[in-house]
Parts: C-alpha cells; structure tokens; sequence
C-alpha cells in the first residue's frame, strides 16, 4: 500500500487483494481516497462517514495513474469533495 497526504487529505494506493486502510482515530474520520485496481480496470472511492468507502465515479481506469489523477483533481476541485 503507498500513501500520499496532501493539505490534510489522504491518498492510498492498493495492490489488487489489499485491504482497505483504517484511516480514523476513533471516530473521527479523515478525508480519505483510495484507488485499487478490481478486474483488470481501477478504482477510484472516498471514506464515507461510518466508514464506508464508496465510488467517485462510474468510471474505471485503464492505469493506477489515470485513477489517482482523477481522484487528485476531485478532491481539490468537485464540489461535493468535502462531503461525507
């Protein structure tokens, strides 16, 4: 698993078959994104409040960089990116 935070936002990376991270303290959740790949294409999800990861997007990502480049550029400029 790699991990990049950027301005108090973590990016995780998974290899296919790893788990997802447990990015809170107790209850308090971080934003948090993750990209992994899952039959042959790649995810991209944040943490929901709960714990709960969901899609960004419908899309699925020929590239782990094309999926965390999308997932960068969402959490900086979409408009729900703050919402859990």
């Amino acid at each position: 698993m790699g991990c990049l935070i950027v301005a108090g936002i973590n990016f995780y990376m998974l290899a296919e078959g790893e788990s997802y991270p447990t990015p809170n303290i107790g209850n308090n959740y971080s934003v948090s994104y993750v990209v992994f790949p899952y039959e042959g294409k790649w995810v991209a999800q944040k943490l929901r409040k709960g714990g709960r990861w969901i899609d960004i997007t419908d899309k699925r990502f020929d590239t782990e960089n094309e999926a965390f480049n999308f997932t960068y550029e969402y959490a900086f400029t979409h408009k729900d990116r703050h919402k859990f």
